[in-house]
């Protein structure tokens, strides 16, 4: 007579446990280099945003002679951005900025992206990492700072203002002389 041994077949705990671990793991590192992308394709928008402001300050300056120092000759440039790569919060009370001296044959257009990174370009010049040594938080809820470390004058602000109410976290250009 032969016997059977039935063997049940299966997965134990420690075997499901590694393989749960190694699921979150792989999460993990997902999660991760998703970020990582996002925040360099937000950055890339802003960094494209000012650049195609520049040319349009560099066509307002070959028809006019001038750099705009107003809202009102900004309103002509049809300056556009890409508002879901600006960075939104309640700490920053503004995340796009313009500011031209008294001469008006200088600008600086200054942003931050949703990665916290600041950009800036300034007439004649490519798009930078801006490297003044001043925050943008609710006690500077405009770029002066900014404005004077380029030896310009005070800004006119754009897009995000933490006190707007009803119109939503955009804004268009307020301010200035």
């Amino acid at each position: 007579m032969t016997t059977h041994v039935r063997k049940n077949t299966g997965f134990t705990i420690v075997e499901l446990l590694i393989v749960i671990v190694v699921i979150g793991i792989l999460a993990a590192i997902t999660i991760v280099a998703f970020s990582g992308i996002s925040n360099r394709a937000n950055d890339t928008a802003v960094q494209s945003d000012l650049a195609a402001m520049g040319k349009k300050m560099q066509l307002f300056y070959a028809e006019k002679g001038y750099y705009p120092q107003t809202v009102a000759d900004l309103a002509t440039t049809s300056i556009v951005a890409s508002k879901g790569s600006y960075m939104t919060t309640s700490t920053v009370t503004v995340n796009l900025g313009y500011c031209s001296n008294n001469a008006r044959t200088g600008y600086a257009i200054f942003a931050m992206s949703k990665s916290g990174n600041r950009y800036v370009i300034k007439e004649g010049g490519a798009v930078a990492l801006d490297t003044t040594s001043t925050t943008w938080d609710s006690s500077t809820a405009v770029l002066s700072p900014q404005c004077v470390a380029v030896s310009m004058n005070a800004p006119i602000s754009h897009g995000y203002l933490s006190t707007d109410l009803g119109s939503g976290p955009w804004r268009a250009w307020v301010g200035g002389n």
